[in-house]
């Protein structure tokens, strides 16, 4: 039997996509009960081409998005650079020898960043991973999607969502407490 490779898969994959030009809106009750949300599939592309059309931030800018703590804990070590053509800064805060995070964020802006966004559309469309002592699935997370992922045997978990507007945020831990210390250190976030 032959296998097809990774990459003509993928391939395969995004011409079906893009075959598919029918809208399909869905109205939801919010939250509340009461609010009437509209979802229309095709809004991941059409913000692609907006974040496409964005000036790439600045090695500057992406500094200004790594807090000095988060979750209580300072801030061990930082780097930013440029990354196939977009930008890319991350942090590690080290809690002791065994327990540390890792906050990443890749700028989405410009060319370059809109196909970091596009990315991140496919990995949240992927199906759900579950087995005896790793998952990961597509949560609903600050009024968006977010990818969460453990694998309890290395107790390692990781959240990657999009924020701000313009990032592909994507925060790891270590023996830290799980998907709920991710949680905690997205809500310190701030987005300037």
């Amino acid at each position: 039997m032959k296998k097809f490779s990774p990459l003509l898969l993928a391939t395969l994959l995004l011409l079906a996509a893009c075959n598919n030009n029918k809208s399909k809106e869905t109205t939801n009750n919010g939250d509340d009960g009461k609010e009437k949300v509209t979802t229309d599939p095709n809004a991941g592309q059409d913000l692609t081409d907006q974040l496409s059309k964005l000036t790439p931030a600045t090695a500057d800018q992406m500094r200004t998005l790594i807090p000095a703590t988060l979750v209580g804990i300072a801030k061990t070590g930082e780097n930013v650079r440029e990354v196939d053509g977009t930008m890319f800064s991350f942090a590690y805060y080290t809690k002791d020898d065994t327990s540390y995070m890792k906050l990443s964020f890749y700028d989405c802006g410009g060319s370059a960043g809109a196909g970091v966004y596009s990315m991140h559309l496919q990995d949240l469309s992927s199906p759900p991973v579950e087995e005896a002592k790793k998952y990961s699935k597509t949560i609903d997370f600050n009024g968006g999607k977010a990818i969460e992922a453990c694998n309890m045997l290395y107790r390692n978990c990781t959240l990657s969502y999009f924020g701000g507007n313009r990032y592909l945020v994507i925060i790891d831990e270590i023996n830290l407490g799980g998907v709920a210390t991710l949680k905690q250190a997205a809500a310190e976030l701030k987005f300037k």
